[in-house]
């Protein structure tokens, strides 16, 4: 049975966790709604940029790290800075 305490760290994907702030301010600018094309993001071009700053991460991490991304910038809601 897991530990249910709040105190326990239910994070598995500790390379995740590290880089997670440093990997959103460097995908920023491919959400912010000034650079958009035609109302879309440059989404695509994220992944690439993710992947060139940190090779170390798996494309799964890559996927989880943008998708997170994406919702966080798109949320509309105010939201403390990353760093």
């Amino acid at each position: 049975m897991p530990d249910s305490r709040p105190d326990t760290e239910r994070r598995e994907n500790m390379l995740v966790r590290a880089v997670f702030v440093d990997a959103c301010e460097s995908l920023r600018p491919f959400f912010e709604s000034h650079n958009h094309w035609e109302g879309k993001s440059h989404e695509h071009m994220a992944y690439q940029a993710l992947n060139e700053h940190f090779p170390q991460l798996s494309t799964s991490d890559t996927i989880v790290i943008v998708a997170t991304a994406r919702r966080l910038f798109s949320s509309g809601k105010k939201y403390p800075p990353l760093r």
